[in-house]
């Protein structure tokens, strides 16, 4: 017997299970979090009692746990929980972590869930930009979406073929000094690129980093990572 909890930790002690079927999930294999009700951006937490109750009244023996790294650490506290207050019935359950996430950045983990995903459309979004690029002579710069690593924007711009330049965040540091020096690095790449061929391609991961986070970065407001990126390359231009 398989059964669903929606709403994630929270809907532990407040829905009751429903059933998992076949004829179920095969007309959602597409709908990507509608049939547990995830609520995006929300910040998991733990009702430890609520996880007792409900592990106990269920009679749960495994309960897998689907999520971003936030959800996993509530996994794993959970897991304390139920070793610590249920005794024997605790050691019986195992709880298994599926970590989601596009950046493929989970320690142990040969893939995540969604990352193949969000990698197959960077590289066609890539590939259709770069054939605009290429016909209207442009000069392009994607910003690809991440949180804690420039994985995504890397392995798209490999799969892709087509991109001239990829700035991660992991290759720019926290120094003002470094970073302009390869910043300008970067910015006379593309535009020699632009001038030989007439059109280029950069990708740039767009995340909250060391360089967004960095005091000295930050004049008037938050400098991004591609926003000092695209200032680099405009006075190059």
């Amino acid at each position: 017997l398989v059964q669903r909890f929606e709403d994630g930790f929270a809907g532990l002690g407040i829905h009751a299970p429903i059933e998992l079927h076949v004829r179920e999930t095969d007309k959602v294999a597409l709908r990507p979090g509608s049939v547990l009700r995830l609520n995006a951006g929300a910040v998991e937490s733990l009702n430890e009692k609520a996880c007792r109750d409900a592990v106990a009244r269920h009679q749960l023996d495994i309960l897998y746990v689907i999520g971003d790294r936030n959800t996993i650490r509530v996994a794993d506290r959970a897991s304390q929980v139920l070793e610590k207050s249920l005794g024997s019935a605790g050691e019986r359950i195992r709880i298994v972590g599926a970590p989601v996430t596009l950046e493929d950045d989970f320690a142990f983990s040969d893939v995540s869930i969604g990352f193949h995903t969000a990698l197959a459309n960077a590289v066609e979004f890539l590939q259709r930009v770069h054939s605009e690029a290429e016909a209207c002579r442009h000069l392009a710069v994607v910003r690809l979406p991440a949180e804690h690593s420039g994985s995504l924007t890397l392995q798209a711009s490999y799969a892709s073929g087509e991109v001239d330049y990829a700035a991660l965040p992991e290759m720019f540091g926290t120094s003002d000094a470094a970073r302009t020096e390869k910043f300008e690095h970067a910015a006379n790449l593309l535009v020699r690129r632009y001038h030989n061929k007439r059109h280029a391609l950069a990708e740039v991961g767009a995340l909250q980093s060391a360089v967004e986070s960095d005091s000295s970065a930050k004049v008037g407001g938050t400098a991004s990572l591609p926003d000092q990126f695209l200032e680099t390359l405009r006075a190059r231009l």
